[in-house]
């Protein structure tokens, strides 16, 4: 997964967790009935809903620490990504080593054959 991947995927989650608040909002403002729209209490107008601008911070706080993680994960992934690819050469290199090591046997059992077929 890129950074642009990374990116999407946070917008997604961001989007989503937004709607809900909205979608919360809209329920709260509903059920409070006429409730005067000017009051005191610090708020922010988000799609037609009413959000504390406090929920808001720590929303954005929540969704920065996600891609963090995210973005930690990824590097996480391609670090043992790599280590894998550096095992399978090993193991590849190991495998031709013993396919040398089988040859030279071969080469060496017969040559002892030849050897005992001479005297």
């Amino acid at each position: 997964m890129d950074s642009a991947g990374i990116a999407d995927y946070a917008n997604g989650i961001l989007i989503i967790v937004t709607g809900l608040l909205a979608y919360f909002g809209i329920k709260r403002g509903r059920s409070s009935g006429g409730e005067d729209e000017h009051s005191s209490a610090p708020t922010v107008q988000i799609a037609g809903a009413l959000v504390d601008s406090r929920s808001v911070e720590k929303l954005s706080g929540e969704v920065a620490g996600q891609s963090l993680a995210i973005t930690s994960q990824v590097v996480a992934l391609r670090e043992q990504t790599e280590a894998i690819k550096d095992q399978t050469r090993a193991m590849r290199d190991l495998h031709q080593e013993v396919r040398d090591l089988s040859d030279l046997t071969r080469a060496i059992t017969d040559l002892g054959t030849q050897v005992s077929r001479m005297k």
